[in-house]
């Protein structure tokens, strides 16, 4: 009996096996089927063993770097595979407007790694899918980037920047030097506190609060270096339950439980009333609860809070610090840009609209993005 039982199981390993190679061998060849070209796939791993060596070689992400590379070598179109999951990168700007604004509704829903399935997000706009409500939770959040409403915020934001000049001063007296990304991830963490939750933490002063500790945990972690079974789950999809039964007990989870607990606490805390005359993310999707053709449910209100949290914190503060950086590099571009700047304060001061005609700062930050895109897609 023993014998049968180890036998079946044997046999059914091998069965898996077969299948899961025969399968992988076919859909790399999906990519020639198409007509498209790049980089040789390993016969498993696809190209993220690539990525992998070199993210751990240059001991940080150049996929930018990497990406204008293939660009250069394969065209405007080449594909490249993520384990089993082929992505196709494109740089025409007639591909990029179909994609992006002719047929987006093909093309909205975003590649979602098994173990990522568990996460607090599915209900966000960074995991929903098109079938999944992606549309009504992106008409419902969509208003709440207008104008009027970002002006409300206006004063949050300088107040918390002011706090970001005072710290640079402090350290440029001490005649030393230091990493400003972490002081770039401090001030976005505390604009996002207050200005999305209404929280007035102080993360550019203490590295403890639990919004700086757990941001940076989560995205450490989610960083493939790191993490093995985020690559894992993307090399063998096939095994999608085992990722998702394993996700509780990764560094991911623990340092996503205690922001969404403090954001649920925050949530509570607003329903009963308090910050009811603050204008922050949070209220305004408090608002969309009671919305009868939109309504937004607890469980989304937090989720869409915490995707704009991770979303906004990294990419925020590493595109300023890309932009510190190619300042330093071009001293004329400096000063040109700091005259601009100079000139808008002293005849009509920096007030929202007057920060956002300056043309010359506008460039230099779409500069940055094409240069150093802190995501790429």
């Amino acid at each position: 009996m023993a014998f049968l039982i180890i036998s079946s199981i044997l046999l059914a390993l091998v069965t898996f096996v077969i299948h899961v190679l025969i399968s992988r061998i076919r859909f790399f060849k999906l990519r020639k089927r198409i007509g498209l070209d790049g980089p040789e796939p390993h016969w498993f791993l696809g190209n993220l063993k690539e990525i992998i060596e070199r993210k751990r070689a240059i001991g940080y992400d150049n996929s930018n770097e990497w990406f204008r590379e293939l660009h250069k070598k394969y065209g405007d179109k080449f594909g490249i595979y993520f384990g089993k999951q082929l992505t196709i990168a494109i740089s025409n700007e007639e591909d990029i407007k179909e994609v992006f604004i002719t047929n987006f509704s093909n093309f909205s829903d975003r590649i979602v790694a098994p173990i990522f399935q568990e996460t607090q997000l599915i209900t966000s706009l960074l995991q929903s899918s098109y079938k999944t409500g992606w549309k009504n939770c992106r008409s419902a959040i969509a208003p709440i980037f207008a104008t009027g409403k970002m002006k409300a915020m206006h004063s949050t934001v300088t107040s918390k920047i002011d706090t970001f000049l005072s710290i640079l001063e402090e350290k440029s007296e001490q005649g030393e030097k230091w990493d400003i990304y972490d002081d770039f991830q401090g001030l976005t963490l505390d604009v996002i506190g207050k200005c999305a939750f209404a929280v007035d933490s102080d993360c550019q002063r203490n590295r403890k609060e639990v919004f700086y500790v757990q941001a940076r945990n989560f995205v450490n972690n989610i960083d493939i270096r790191h993490s093995p079974l985020i690559s894992t789950s993307f090399i063998l999809p096939e095994l999608a339950w085992i990722w998702r039964s394993a996700y509780k007990y990764t560094a991911l989870a623990a340092a996503e439980q205690p922001l969404v607990d403090g954001l649920s606490s925050v949530y509570e805390r607003r329903r009963a009333g308090e910050g009811a005359e603050s204008v922050d993310l949070l209220k305004l999707l408090l608002d969309r609860e009671n919305d009868k053709q939109r309504p937004m449910s607890k469980r989304e209100v937090i989720e869409n809070c915490f995707a704009f949290l991770l979303a906004g914190y990294e990419t925020t503060s590493t595109a300023m610090t890309y932009c510190t950086y190619l300042l330093s590099r071009h001293p004329t571009v400096q000063q040109k840009l700091y005259d601009e700047i100079h000139e808008a304060k002293m005849s009509t001061g920096l007030d929202y609209d007057s920060i956002h005609s300056l043309k010359y700062l506008d460039a230099v930050y779409k500069e940055t993005l094409r240069v150093f895109p802190p995501v790429i897609q």
